[in-house]
């Protein structure tokens, strides 16, 4: 979840299964290094045709999705469907351990082929919950063995977590707020893709607005309400967390970063850096980059 992504995330399943497993544990330096506790990290809004389904094993997490803040704790899931617009962040000084299964969208086709108008809630019930923990751990362990035909397994488990999903899980889209999200979706993912692709350019509020042909209120407004983040503070943290990398892990003047991600300047990098991560890109670099170490 931490990799750099674009509006639209292609997502490499795991070899011979029908998922890509993620592991994040910030206590045993797992995916992300703990260093991590020490300032609030985020994954900017994005989307993916897989499902993504996860089980928060310790700590916390922030999510957002489609217009609703959420917010995860231990032992608790949560599911995104397929073309969900979603972000997330972890809280700050909290360790955070969580296993999180992208489920393939063509593997999800192949055994229900009107999958489209599919959505689930996994927060409709409690039904079968004991059941889906012990499946993820299940599956996470027979992927960490590595053993030649695990594989075989994990994929009977894959299938008994679609079988509790589609029997217990599912919703109605024609009803409700699922009818409401859809009415955005495609718009908002325009916007995002917009967004992502020209973030290395002053790229100002007006300009986009003109762009999708909307008035800079309008323009406003909307984006607003489907982040639930105004435009200048969302093109200032992405621009962030595209740099962030090129602080911890090159040895690229703040100049060019700077320049490279779309600030006017390296001063105007600087403050909005500091007020995110409450120290300079030097400090940060000097405290925290994991190069030459």
């Amino acid at each position: 979840m931490f990799d750099q992504i674009s509006a639209y995330e292609k997502v490499h399943m795991n070899e011979n299964i029908p998922l890509k497993i993620i592991y994040l544990d910030s206590k045993n330096n797992k995916v992300f290094p703990s260093y991590l506790l020490e300032t609030e990290h985020f994954v900017p809004p994005h989307w993916h045709r897989s499902i993504e389904f996860s089980l928060v094993l310790d700590g916390a997490m922030r999510i957002y999705v489609d217009e609703q803040v959420l917010h995860i704790k231990a032992n608790e899931f949560l599911l995104v469907n397929s073309r969900a617009i979603h972000s997330a962040s972890n809280y700050m000084h909290t360790p955070c351990e969580v296993i999180v299964f992208l489920i393939s969208y063509d593997y999800l086709k192949g055994i229900y082929p009107n999958i489209d108008s599919i959505k689930f809630d996994i927060f409709k019930t409690n039904i079968f919950k004991d059941r889906l923990r012990e499946l993820f751990l299940k599956i996470k362990n027979l992927n960490d063995s590595h053993h030649p035909f695990d594989y075989m397994m994990i994929h009977s488990y894959v299938l008994e977590i679609m079988y509790i999903l589609f029997t217990y899980y599912q919703v109605d889209t024609n009803v409700g707020p699922y009818q409401k999200v859809d009415k955005y979706q495609e718009r908002a993912k325009a916007i995002l893709s917009y967004v992502h692709e020209h973030y290395q350019e002053p790229l100002s509020l007006s300009e986009v607005a003109s762009h999708f042909h909307m008035s800079n209120e309008h323009f406003s407004r909307t984006f607003h309400k489907i982040y639930n983040i105004n435009y200048k503070s969302y093109i200032n943290n992405y621009r962030l967390y595209r740099a962030y990398q090129d602080v911890v892990a090159t040895h690229k003047t703040l100049q060019d970063i700077a320049l490279l991600h779309g600030f006017s300047n390296v001063k105007s990098f600087i403050n909005q850096f500091k007020k995110i991560y409450q120290m300079t890109p030097s400090e940060y670099r000097k405290k925290f980059s994991h190069i030459n170490k």
